[in-house]
């Protein structure tokens, strides 16, 4: 999922403001997270100028308003050229995704 992430540059075209964060979640971050306190644990959107999201990603947001972990956000979904690309755990393999959209499900 990185290596489509990356190979995509949709981090640098959020930077540039190519691309828009909506944050879908923000809390504080589990203390077996090894994160510096005060730190938040966020789901980010990441979409297009029409509003469809293109990408879906968690990031550790530090206090200092870096980001914690590898320093860069961890992808879980990316939509490209009409399919879904999602991570999904071994042993779960429902992800509840009603989408009508081709998916393309990506092992961890």
């Amino acid at each position: 999922m990185r290596r489509l992430f990356n190979e995509n540059n949709l981090w640098e075209k959020l930077k540039f403001g190519e691309l828009t964060a909506v944050i879908l979640e923000s809390r504080n971050a589990p203390r077996d997270a090894q994160q510096v306190d005060g730190t938040l644990s966020q789901s980010i959107s990441y979409r297009d100028q029409d509003g469809n999201e293109i990408a879906r990603v968690h990031q550790y947001l530090k206090p200092d308003n870096t980001l914690g972990g590898s320093g860069q956000p961890d992808p879980k979904r990316v939509f490209l050229e009409g399919v879904l690309y999602r991570l999904i755990k071994e042993k779960n393999k429902t992800v509840s995704d009603s989408s009508d959209e081709p998916e393309a499900d990506v092992k961890e």
